[in-house]
């Protein structure tokens, strides 16, 4: 082989190799972020930051701005109408400990039953469970949270 064909065979083998670095040192490449999951595990705020911080345009940050709350707002309201259907008791007696957690559970949902019975309520709750620790001292407070 002649040393100019030789110079031209190197010649393309550098320039491949050196654009292969190149590409593989860029920092945060679209590629790097989304195959290393990285993404998956971030906030919708840092998600939104990663986007900011990418792009320059100012209608897409207004686009993406207005996209993180509405999403923060959607949390809010279902959280706040799950509120509004929750009632709190206090004082009802803890069971006895040696009883099974199941017996525990009916027995629960019981007393809470005869209490909305006594107040003449007519639905039943969708959910009925203490909330903290057990306390020697005191029982804990029983949370319920209505249908509707």
């Amino acid at each position: 082989m002649s040393q100019k064909s030789r110079r031209t065979a190197n010649k393309g083998k550098s320039t491949v190799s050196s654009n292969a670095t190149n590409v593989g040192e860029l920092p945060n490449t679209d590629l790097s972020l989304l195959t290393d999951g990285a993404v998956s595990e971030m906030s919708i705020h840092d998600i939104a930051n990663c986007i900011f911080s990418r792009n320059k345009d100012p209608v897409i940050e207004k686009l993406v701005q207005l996209l993180v709350e509405k999403k923060v707002q959607g949390y809010c309201n279902c959280d706040n109408e799950k509120r509004s259907r929750s009632i709190v008791l206090s004082g009802l007696p803890e069971p006895p400990e040696q009883i099974r957690a199941s017996e525990k559970q009916d027995e629960l949902e019981r007393s809470v039953s005869d209490i909305l019975d006594i107040l003449d309520v007519d639905c039943r709750p969708s959910e009925v469970f203490r909330m903290g620790r057990i306390n020697e001292g005191r029982p804990r407070l029983v949370k319920l949270i209505l249908p509707s």
